[in-house]
């Protein structure tokens, strides 16, 4: 199986209050370009154009052995859930 488990942080650009933080957190990727964080199911790209992004240079690739069961349960619950569209009020 391909490891594809990281750790890196995460760059928000706040808009409104001109404040920028960095979170680090546990991303899965099939590709080197789009990262799903598994904890909060939010997908995050390396395009530094957007509010929020990777930053490539601090991912690390994890061994999950230990955690093997939660983590691919929670890429499970990702892929299993159903893409709902946004309700608009003419679409009663």
């Amino acid at each position: 199986m391909v490891n594809n488990y990281y750790i890196g942080d995460i760059h928000h650009n706040k808009t409104i209050k001109k404040d920028a933080y960095t979170e680090k957190l546990v991303l899965y990727s099939d590709d080197k370009y789009n990262y799903l964080d598994l904890i909060n199911d939010i997908n995050y790209t390396t395009d530094n154009n957007k509010k929020a992004y990777v930053l490539e240079e601090t991912l690390v690739e994890i061994d999950i052995r230990d955690f093997r069961e939660d983590y691919n349960y929670l890429l499970s619950r990702h892929n299993d859930k159903k893409k709902t569209k946004k309700k608009h009020w003419y679409n009663r």
